[in-house]
């Protein structure tokens, strides 16, 4: 049918009927449009579907590779975390044993800064306990004492009397007769702390053992160990009806202290771990095991009885810091050791040595001369100066400076002129000489009226 058929057919129509032919076409349309889309989207979809199960193919062949990734992330975690904790637990250990709440496990300990004496911990410090062989630093501090002053010398030749031939304990096994150096025998009580060998010393310096425990008691009180009551040379148990040596951790560590102070060349008889006797036929061992196993350890004095338990004095220096611990009445000998490094190594963690002014630095002032041809002078420091202090406290360290009024011509080179004190807070920790740099002549009579008139 032609559109003009259609048109002619349609004017015979209700007007209804004519609306809806004419729009049959674009419902078609409509219709077929809807179809194309339908297909279009099934085709595009199918890529998809491919992609997709590509993608997850590829995810399941990574997974894997991400769990993987994941676990190291935890393990770096982890260790952060472990580092964190140790570095919190360090300062929390530091903080209790500074303010007295470490529970040792020995009976009575301290830990001192031995260039100063400061106290940094102590627990039942002040308790008048047994020290067993400890008390023989009192006995090596005696007899470097007499070679000090002349009354003793280290070749002296010693004879084993009858009575140290029968000495017990730890020994070296003298037998009456024999003859022994001085020296050799100080060394047998350091390192082998051979009992006998401090008793044949004993009579050797004093006569008799009585009359060298004497002197030992007179140390005692001229360093101002209030606890301390010495009966032996060597630190046995007593016998029947007899008292036992006492002191104290806080007095063994002054007694340590002053030893190594004032004799420092026993340092090289307390560091061995071994030493021969005897022309070599007979080894002595030292029985503290620090010596070995902590760095920077160089003494001082072990000592174990059945009523004194176990003890020991203990010395080490570290990057010129010095410390020393003492820890008594411990259950055995490994706990001894461990409680006295960790004092240690708390102490060495908490303190630096600083080196706070070097000889020959120049003080900030100036002094006049008194008829001097230099009408004034310049003052620098005598010597250096290194300090133990504090960690935390190296940036607080102030300096005051005293300085005489003036000074009378001639005057020498390395006159002394006045000081200056190194403090933190009102604490003075150090002081160091001002001296002259120079010889300063005195001017000659008519430069005396130079000076008067300021003219020269």
């Amino acid at each position: 049918m032609t559109n003009k058929l259609r048109l002619a057919s349609l004017k015979n129509c209700s007007p209804r009927l004519i609306k809806a032919n004419l729009e049959f076409p674009r419902f078609l349309k409509v219709f077929v449009i809807f179809v194309l889309s339908l297909l279009l989207c099934l085709l595009i979809a199918c890529p998809d579907q491919s992609l997709a199960e590509t993608r997850k193919k590829n995810t399941s062949q990574q997974k894997p590779v991400k769990s993987a990734k994941k676990q190291q992330n935890v393990k770096t975690v982890k260790r952060s975390t472990k580092a964190a904790k140790a570095a919190k637990a360090n300062e929390e250990n530091i903080k209790r044993l500074t303010s007295n709440e470490v529970a040792s496990s020995c009976r009575s300990s301290i830990l001192i800064n031995a260039d100063n004496g400061e106290v940094i911990f102590e627990e039942n410090s002040a308790e008048s306990l047994p020290p067993a062989s400890m008390i023989k630093m009192m006995t090596v501090y005696v007899v470097m004492k007499k070679i000090e002053s002349g009354q003793a010398h280290l070749d002296d030749k010693i004879t084993v009397s009858p009575h140290a031939s029968k000495i017990g304990g730890s020994q070296v096994y003298l037998k009456q007769g024999e003859q022994f150096t001085l020296e050799e025998l100080l060394e047998a009580v350091i390192v082998q702390s051979a009992n006998d060998a401090a008793t044949v010393i004993a009579e050797h310096l004093a006569g008799d053992v009585s009359g060298f425990v004497t002197m030992m008691n007179e140390e005692a009180k001229l360093l101002g160990l209030k606890n301390t009551i010495i009966r032996t040379p060597h630190g046995l148990p007593p016998a029947k009806y007899q008292e036992p040596d006492l002191t104290s951790a806080k007095d063994l560590a002054a007694m340590g202290a002053a030893l190594i102070k004032r004799f420092p060349a026993v340092i090289a008889y307390t560091s061995k771990l071994t030493s021969t006797f005897r022309n070599g036929s007979f080894t002595m061992t030292s029985s503290n095991h620090l010596l070995k196993t902590f760095p920077g350890c160089d003494g001082l004095k072990t000592g174990y009885t059945i009523q004194a338990g176990f003890g020991v004095t203990a010395t080490a220096k570290r990057d010129g810091v010095r410390m020393i611990a003492v820890v008594m009445g411990c259950d055995n000998g490994k706990k001894r050791f461990n409680e006295t490094a960790r004092l240690l190594n708390i102490g060495f963690s908490h303190y630096r040595s600083v080196k706070i002014v070097q000889a020959g630095k120049s003080a900030k002032a100036v002094v006049p001369v008194k008829h001097g041809e230099n009408a004034q002078t310049s003052l620098i420091t005598a010597t250096d100066l290194t300090v133990t202090t504090k960690a935390a406290d190296t940036e607080k360290i102030v300096e005051r400076e005293d300085t005489c009024n003036e000074l009378e011509a001639p005057v020498k080179k390395g006159t002394s002129c006045g000081s200056i004190t190194y403090l933190i807070g009102d604490t003075e920790i150090g002081k160091v000489s001002l001296i002259v740099p120079q010889d300063i002549p005195a001017l000659k009579g008519y430069g005396k009226i130079l000076r008067a008139l300021n003219v020269k």
